[in-house]
C-alpha cells in the first residue's frame, strides 16, 4: 500500500462476469477519471461471452489496467480476490454492467481527506432498460458520522444502503470485512461490519453512480436459497446490533420485521407448483418463527401491521389474508 496523504493510490475493482454488452461503458467511465493516480483490478469471473476480450484491449491501452481471469465463484469472491490484489489506500467497487461520473475517485478522495474519514457514501442514480434515470427518493445531506450514526440510518432505510458499490473505503476496512462466499444478497452480510469498523463516515450530496436495473438479474431472480441468505442477512445483522448497539435494538427488530415481510410477500407471488414444495413450507414457517415475537413498527401501514398480526398469531391464515389484500389493493388502485 503507498503512503501518500495527499495524492493517495485508489484500487477500483470491477468484478465481471458475461457483461460484453455494457462493459465498454463501464471501463470508459473509470479510465477517463479526473483523478488520475488508481489502479484499475478487471476480475473475469469465468464469462462464457466475451468479456475477457473487451477487457485484454483496455489493458493494452492502460497501463493502470490489471487484468485477471478465474474460475466462475461469484461476486463475494471475485470482490475479494481485487481486494486482495489492490496496493491503494482506498477502495472502490464498481459493478461492470454500470458506469460512474468522471469525477467519482475525485469527489470521494478530497471528502475523505478533508474529514479524516476511512469510509465515504455517495448518491447513485437508477437507470432502467430503456435508459430512463430515476435519483434516489431520500433527501440529500453532508454530514460526518460515526459508525453508530450510519448504522441507524442504515436500519431506518434513509440515505444509507447495502450497496457495496455505494462506498469508499480506506483499505483497513475493505481487507479487514470480506464478502461471505457463496450468498446471494452478501452485501446484508458485509456492509454493517464495514460500517462497524469506520471511525468515521462520510456522507456526500454528489451523484456519481449510474446503477442499471437488471430484471432478470441475479437478485431479481427468484429462488428459496437465496430467499434463505436475505433472511440469513436480515437475523444475522439484527442479532449483532442488538447485542453491540443496545440503543439501536429497537429499529433493528423493525427493520428485521420489515425484511421479513418482504420476503414473505415474493413467496406468496410465487406459482402454484413451487408453492407445494417442502422449501416453499420451512422458508414460510421459518419468516412465522422468526416475525413471532418482533414489536410491530408504529410506522408501517395499516393493511402491513394487519399483516405483521396474521403472521404472528394466525400463520396458517396469512397466505389466505395477504391474498384478500392484494384483490383489494389491486381492485382499489
Amino acid at each position: 500500500m503507498t503512503e501518500n496523504k495527499n495524492n493517495p493510490l485508489v484500487s477500483i475493482v470491477v468484478p465481471i462476469y458475461n457483461s460484453e454488452k455494457y462493459l465498454n461503458q463501464c471501463i470508459e467511465s473509470i479510465v477517463n477519471q479526473t483523478y488520475k493516480r488508481i489502479e484499475i483490478l478487471l476480475i473475469d469471473d469465468g464469462s462464457t461471452d466475451n468479456s475477457y476480450y473487451v477487457c485484454e484491449k483496455w489493458q493494452k491501452s492502460d497501463n493502470r489496467i490489471k487484468l485477471i481471469r478465474k474460475e466462475n465463484d461469484g461476486p463475494s469472491v471475485t470482490r475479494n480476490l481485487g481486494t486482495s490484489k489492490s496496493s491503494g489506500d482506498y477502495v472502490l467497487y464498481i459493478d461492470s454492467d454500470d458506469w460512474v461520473s468522471p469525477a467519482l475517485v475525485e469527489t470521494v478522495v478530497n471528502a475523505a481527506t478533508k474529514k479524516k474519514a476511512d469510509m465515504v457514501v455517495f448518491r447513485f442514480v437508477m437507470v432502467n432498460e430503456d435508459g430512463n434515470q430515476k435519483k434516489m427518493k431520500s433527501e440529500p445531506f453532508e454530514k460526518l458520522l460515526s459508525s453508530e450514526e450510519c448504522l441507524e440510518m442504515l436500519l431506518n432505510r434513509k440515505a444509507i444502503t447495502n450497496h457495496p458499490w455505494r462506498y469508499l473505503y480506506s483499505k483497513r476496512i475493505a481487507l479487514k470485512i470480506d464478502f461471505p462466499k457463496n450468498r446471494v444478497y452478501e452485501d446484508m452480510f458485509a456492509t454493517y461490519r464495514r460500517i462497524v469498523e469506520a471511525e468515521a463516515i462520510y456522507c456526500i450530496n454528489d451523484e456519481l453512480y449510474y446503477y442499471r436495473e437488471n430484471p432478470s438479474g441475479i437478485y431479481r431472480t427468484f429462488s428459496f436459497s437465496s430467499m434463505n441468505d436475505l433472511i440469513d442477512g436480515t437475523c444475522e445483522r439484527c442479532s449483532y446490533i442488538c447485542n453491540n448497539y443496545p440503543g439501536l435494538k429497537t429499529i433493528a427488530l423493525y427493520d428485521k420485521e420489515y425484511r421479513l415481510v418482504r420476503v414473505f410477500n415474493r413467496l406468496l407471488k410465487q406459482g402454484i407448483t413451487k408453492r407445494f414444495t417442502a422449501e416453499y413450507k420451512s422458508t414460510k414457517d421459518r419468516i412465522c418463527s422468526e416475525i413471532r415475537d418482533l414489536p410491530v413498527d408504529p410506522k408501517l401501514d395499516e393493511s402491513t401491521k394487519k399483516e405483521i398480526t396474521v403472521l404472528q398469531k394466525h400463520p396458517g391464515f396469512a397466505e389466505l389474508y395477504c391474498y384478500l389484500l392484494f384483490i383489494k389493493r389491486f381492485i382499489h388502485k
